[in-house]
């Protein structure tokens, strides 16, 4: 049977087995009490079916279902939990009955590199690194012996998406059509995202207590997902951020809100909020934007007008700036050609530069 030590606010789990016919004790450490029960269950449990602790004979594909279950599970949304659940499935399909104890580098890495063929490099990034994770895990409780996974590398097709935003006269063009049409609901949202910079799902999911009147503020504490139709928690943990707005816009979306502070001024249907942005953007003659893309259009604004890629980092709810910089190196066209002519001054000889002498040519 497993034993159990408290370490401060942790739980220590000791359980014994045979490994290669000598008993022996394989420890771990859980925050949480419950999770340390579960992982002790399961290790009971493979040895009552006489599965080596070693050299698992569990196939890579149950053992991955059992490992998200277990340690990733309490904590995920339910819409990445679909994603893991899209993982296991490619597992099965990909290495089919190979168990733990037969995976080797080429095994994973053919397996992987088949899957790139077909998807893009962003997707097999992803799957790669939940392989990695869940392996690492493995390792850590024995299941395997020695490391395989550390050597995997994601390839795939090259992305052909670009990251499209309005330019910054465009920008203006929309902005000025939405304050001056603010009493369809659709337009108020997208007045807000452009705006804002929120997430779709962060904009739906905003309660007119979210909104402050009186400090010009937005508190993203939640977002909706089209994944399972639901609101939870906001993406990452960054995502919780308080966004300063402008009065205008306050002034603009206040006249419509209710006596009640619980309520959803911006619960829209995604096709119906997506099948109107499209008339929206054809009859202003603008280029052919998704929702989203109105947040790319507000952070390249942004930094068009000189604000820090620091700010509009931690504006957008990103964990670091290098994600801000992956998605926005891009320059708007008035950007680029204001640099330029930038780059030009300050390579230009200025007149007052002394022309350097016949001798010193020679």
């Amino acid at each position: 049977m497993a034993s159990y030590e408290k370490r401060g606010k942790k739980t220590r789990v000791i359980v014994s087995v045979m490994q290669r016919g000598v008993r022996t004790k394989i420890t771990k450490t859980f925050k949480k009490s419950r999770d340390a029960k579960d992982w002790a269950t399961l290790m009971e449990a493979d040895k009552i079916g006489n599965h080596l602790v070693i050299a698992s004979k569990m196939t890579f594909s149950d053992y991955f279902k059992k490992w998200y279950t277990l340690y990733k599970a309490p904590e995920l949304r339910e819409s990445t939990m679909i994603a893991y659940d899209s993982d296991y499935k490619r597992i099965k399909k990909i290495y089919k009955d190979t168990r733990l104890s037969e995976l080797t580098t080429g095994i994973l890495q053919n397996g992987i590199t088949e899957f790139g063929k077909t998807h893009k490099k962003e997707t097999v990034v992803m799957f790669v690194a939940r392989i990695k994770a869940s392996l690492k895990d493995a390792k850590l409780d024995e299941y395997i012996v020695k490391d395989i996974y550390s050597r995997l590398k994601a390839t795939g097709k090259p992305s052909t998406d670009k990251i499209k935003a309005l330019s910054a006269r465009d920008f203006k063009i929309l902005q000025s059509w939405l304050y001056a049409h603010t009493d369809n609901q659709i337009n108020r949202f997208l007045l807000v995202a452009i705006e804002s910079g929120l997430r779709e799902g962060e904009i739906i999911a905003l309660q007119q207590k979210n909104i402050s009147t009186a400090f010009n503020t937005i508190s993203v504490t939640k977002t909706w997902s089209e994944a399972t139709h639901k609101i939870g928690k906001p993406k990452t943990k960054t995502s919780n951020r308080i966004v300063s707005v402008t009065s205008d816009l306050i002034n603009a979306i206040q006249p419509f809100f209710t006596a009640d502070q619980n309520a959803r001024p911006f619960k829209i249907s995604p096709l119906t909020l997506r099948y109107n942005f499209k008339k929206v953007l054809k009859k202003l003659n603008l280029p052919d934007l998704t929702i989203h893309q109105l947040r790319h259009s507000h952070a390249s604004y942004l930094l068009y007008k000189g604000l820090s890629i620091d700010y509009v980092s931690k504006r957008l709810g990103h964990s670091t700036v290098a994600t801000t910089l992956k998605y926005y190196a891009h320059m708007l066209p008035e950007k680029e050609l204001s640099d330029k002519n930038k780059m030009l001054n300050v390579l230009s000889v200025s007149p007052n530069v002394p022309k350097a002498s016949k001798k010193a040519r020679g």
